[in-house]
């Protein structure tokens, strides 16, 4: 019977951080922004036509259609639509790994410098 043996890794292991760190009040800002924003798009005027034009689509009122069609149009063409905020989203930021909270990473640091980790920096 074959012995199974650990294979030996000269990989050297990587610590990757995001580039952007802000803190932990700034992030839950930033994610109160965004769901605020969110509820303004959801509650506006825009997405109320885009409602009525999917419902006039799948009944087949073509002429409503294309109306509501025309109003969205000329509604984001006036400035009508809400502008989103001036950073991305940071819940889907930090999915990616584009953005974390500095308390959480400072501390990730040290521990890699303690362990003789490489630190790269993401994003």
């Amino acid at each position: 019977m074959a012995k199974a043996v650990k294979p030996k890794s000269k990989a050297k292991e990587v610590l990757r951080v995001p580039k952007e760190l802000i803190s932990a009040k700034e992030f839950a800002r930033r994610k109160s922004i965004y769901e605020q924003y969110y509820q303004r798009v959801r509650e506006g005027e825009v997405s109320k036509k885009f409602f009525k034009q999917r419902e006039a689509l799948r009944n087949g009122d073509m002429t409503t259609f294309k109306r509501l069609q025309q109003e969205i149009a000329d509604d984001r063409f006036d400035g009508k639509m809400i502008p989103a905020p001036p950073f991305p989203n940071p819940e889907i930021e930090s999915v990616y790994g584009r953005l974390g909270i500095s308390e959480y990473w400072e501390q990730k640091i040290q521990e890699a410098k303690g362990k003789g980790v490489e630190i790269k920096l993401v994003g």
